[in-house]
């Protein structure tokens, strides 16, 4: 008896985990760390409810999955999963719905954005001024449409880069653009 009951708490605690497994990715999870302290955020608008929460020089860490964009108005440093999805190894990646604004504030700098991936307009606007992006995916196009001053792409894919502003210095590495305008 003993043995069956060892054995049936082994099954059920082994679909346990593998419901468990599955459905992490429904989970989507945004923290806010600003020095010492932490906030979480759960949900499609964890990352809308994160940027209201964030202060300048702020890191936002994102899960893998599906967030609604927010304008992002402040230098923080934005962390996602990644832009590759392998649901067979459990990895996915971190999405933006809907456009990605930036309009930092007047002399404002020292934003980073590094995982993510949209399949909408990334949106650069204001006085854009020490911001690197790093490992994005941005299947539409990217459009810096004001004065930028040390603007860094690094292993980005981008269909379509914009630069119709003015840009004093910009640099671009290893990065995929299909189309390049400015």
């Amino acid at each position: 008896m003993k043995m069956i009951m060892k054995k049936y708490f082994l099954l059920m605690a082994a679909m346990f985990m593998a419901f468990v497994c599955v459905k992490a990715q429904d989970i989507q999870l945004v923290t806010v760390q600003h020095g010492s302290e932490m906030q979480a955020f759960y949900g499609p608008d964890g990352f809308k409810n994160a940027m209201a929460a964030a202060q300048k020089g702020d890191v936002i860490s994102l899960s893998g999955g599906n967030f609604n964009s927010a304008t992002i108005d402040k230098a923080v440093t934005i962390q996602g999963a990644g832009y590759v999805q392998d649901v067979k190894n459990n990895r996915y990646k971190t999405l933006f719905i809907g456009d990605v604004n930036i309009n930092l504030p007047e002399g404002e700098s020292g934003l980073y954005i590094e995982g993510i991936c949209t399949y909408n307009n990334f949106n650069i606007q204001g006085n854009v001024s020490s911001m690197s992006i790093a490992r994005c995916l941005m299947t539409n196009y990217v459009e810096v449409k004001s004065e930028s001053n040390n603007l860094t792409f690094l292993h980005c894919r981008i269909n379509c880069l914009k630069l119709t502003g003015v840009s004093h210095s910009a640099l671009v590495r290893n990065c995929t653009i299909q189309d390049f305008y400015g």
